[in-house]
């Protein structure tokens, strides 16, 4: 009788043991998840100002003689303290032949509205830069991509960008994971995300807070069109040292447009009367 009680104590025992080390891990998870989020919010404090809502007009002549204007919309990230900004190709509108970019805002992250224009495009990088038409009186808040870092697969990293206008183009911050790293030919970041857009031209950081590179679309080398098939492009993380050497090449100031000629005036000739 004494061996039954004795070993029921034994699996009792064992149940609480077992109970508190689930607890445990439990209490250890959240932990950690609090851990992760405040460091999402400490990232978004520092790098957020930097972070920009872009929207363009642009026309597009098919041929048909009906050119047609659209207004694409999202994320941008301030390269340079002068403004240097990077948007993603595709989903603007400009990467189809025929396009004439109209207007360009960057709406910053005080809700003022900079006018700025296209200086240089990287069909290769899918990216845009833009340049503010008016240089600021001040520096602006930017991310320096000169100090980026690698990535690791499965590494948590931070992914800020801008809400639609609806959301009043408020800051977001989502926790993804690097799925998987590809090195050749060239170095990028496959993301866990998978639906939506805003993220697209979204900066990535570290949970310490150092920029890892910029959501854009990688193509196939036969196919660069936005409306490509889902098997020809991939979402992808741009590694920050290929964004310095993109950005390198752009302009320092915005193209002058060309200056308007005017033809002189022609005065009419003047007839003296006919003496009779």
């Amino acid at each position: 009788m004494k061996g039954v009680i004795f070993v029921r104590e034994v699996k009792f025992e064992r149940v609480l043991v077992f109970a508190f080390l689930v607890l445990l891990m439990a209490l250890c998870s959240v932990a950690l998840a609090d851990d992760i989020a405040d460091a999402g919010r400490k990232v978004a404090d520092r790098w957020g100002k930097a972070v920009v809502y872009v929207e363009l007009v642009v026309r597009t002549d098919y041929g048909d003689g009906r050119p047609e204007e659209s207004k694409p919309s999202g994320t941008g990230v301030i390269l340079d303290p002068y403004g240097l900004t990077l948007v993603p190709l595709s989903g603007t509108g400009i990467d189809f032949e025929g396009s004439k970019v109209i207007s360009v805002k960057v709406r910053l992250y005080d809700g003022t509205e900079m006018p700025a224009a296209v200086v240089l495009r990287d069909a290769d990088l899918d990216m845009v830069f833009l340049r503010p038409i008016k240089k600021p009186t001040k520096p602006m808040a930017f991310v320096d991509m000169k100090t980026g870092v690698k990535a690791e697969q499965l590494q948590d990293v931070i992914v800020l960008f801008r809400q639609e206008r609806i959301a009043n183009c408020v800051l977001s911050a989502m926790v993804e994971q690097v799925r998987a790293v590809v090195d050749k030919p060239r170095l990028f970041y496959v993301p866990t995300i998978s639906g939506g857009s805003h993220e697209y031209g979204a900066p990535v950081f570290t949970l310490d807070g150092k920029p890892v590179g910029v959501i854009l679309y990688r193509y196939t080398p036969y196919n660069k069109s936005y409306n490509s098939s889902d098997s020809d492009s991939i979402k992808v993380i741009v590694p920050a040292s290929d964004i310095v050497k993109a950005s390198a090449q752009a302009p320092r100031d915005v193209p002058k447009p060309p200056a308007k000629t005017t033809k002189p005036t022609i005065k009419p000739k003047t007839t003296k009367p006919t003496k009779r």
